[in-house]
């Protein structure tokens, strides 16, 4: 049985990645608010993080074909996950699926609303922040049974 990689604390580093890649988007969104022609970048990837539970929790499906906590790809712009395949699709890590909208907000064709982004930003910040601490206690109560306090 391994103590340290479970099915959560996988899911936990999946979903922490996907907010790390996020927010570095958001953050590029910010930095050309003022760029003429720049195009909105949305990360979407809790889609195959979903995947990556529902396989896990099937163990005659996908789950007994790839290793634990490895992300199956459903785009032609998802990245692969395995490091033997080396197919990638616009920098994305941990198969999350990088987006530019259409959508233009002013007359110089940039697509940044920032009011929106700096939401995005604090919304992102406080869910990355929870997955973190939850990931802390696990490790936690973890170190408190190898002392042997936990029982």
């Amino acid at each position: 049985m391994d103590l340290i990689s479970t099915q959560a604390s996988r899911v936990v580093a999946k979903a922490l990645d996907g907010h790390a890649k996020r927010h570095t988007a958001i953050a590029s969104n910010i930095a050309n608010a003022e760029t003429p022609g720049y195009k909105s970048m949305h990360v979407a990837f809790e889609g195959t993080l979903k995947e990556a539970i529902e396989a896990e929790n099937n163990p005659g499906g996908i789950s007994r074909f790839l290793p634990p906590g490895s992300l199956k790809t459903s785009h032609g712009f998802h990245i692969n996950p395995h490091p033997s395949a080396g197919q990638t699709g616009h920098g994305a890590s941990n198969g999350a699926l990088i987006e530019r909208s259409q959508f233009l907000y002013r007359y110089d064709k940039n697509g940044v609303d920032i009011e929106n982004q700096m939401a995005q930003m604090a919304k992102n910040a406080e869910r990355y922040t929870a997955l973190s601490r939850i990931e802390g206690k696990s490790f936690n109560l973890l170190r408190d049974v190898i002392k042997g306090g936990g029982l």
